[in-house]
């Protein structure tokens, strides 16, 4: 009984042992964004990415996710970097993409090599171009927030946006 207690106990250790390890590679000291995407019942998904530029352009990478399946059916976001919030239209594209995983690699060293050890990319993996659609656009709160502004839905995306923004917000576009 002894012996099956301290394996059980040590299993547990490794895995807290991969989870925080994991955690401080992808978190810790390196760029992470904000990503909110709308599900389909309008409520907002937020997911905290990896992002680099190239070309003019932000990118985001990744695989079969809420998130990837929520900005391909409603290409609208908002990216939140460096405490600004800014809306994106987003555009996955399938296939390779060796600039944007060199890029990848370069920003993020060897915690883009274990992410990649742990999750390789797979036939559904994806890069994300971010193409910007305002010069500044803030807000004091997140996507379906509390204030009690109108909201409007934009085109045939189907994402909501407040029709005014809070005190203290600027929007140019």
């Amino acid at each position: 009984m002894r012996r099956v207690a301290i394996v059980l106990a040590a299993a547990a250790g490794l895995c807290l042992a991969y989870v925080l390890a994991h955690w401080t590679l992808i978190e810790l000291g390196r760029e992470v964004v904000v990503l909110r995407t709308q599900n389909a019942d309008g409520s907002w998904r937020e997911s905290r990415l990896w992002i680099v530029d190239d070309g003019g352009a932000s990118w985001l990478h990744g695989g079969d996710s809420e998130w990837m399946r929520n900005l391909e059916a409603r290409p609208l976001v908002e990216i939140e970097r460096a405490g600004e919030t800014h809306r994106y239209r987003a555009s996955a594209l399938p296939g390779p993409h060796p600039r944007i995983d060199e890029l990848l690699r370069t920003k993020y060293g060897v915690a883009d090599r274990w992410v990649r050890f742990v999750a390789p990319d797979g036939a559904s993996t994806r890069v994300v171009r971010l193409e910007r659609l305002d010069a500044s656009w803030r807000r004091r709160q997140g996507p379906g927030d509390s204030s009690g502004g109108q909201r409007r839905r934009l085109g045939s995306s189907g994402l909501m946006m407040p029709t005014s923004l809070p005190s203290g917000s600027a929007t140019t576009a």
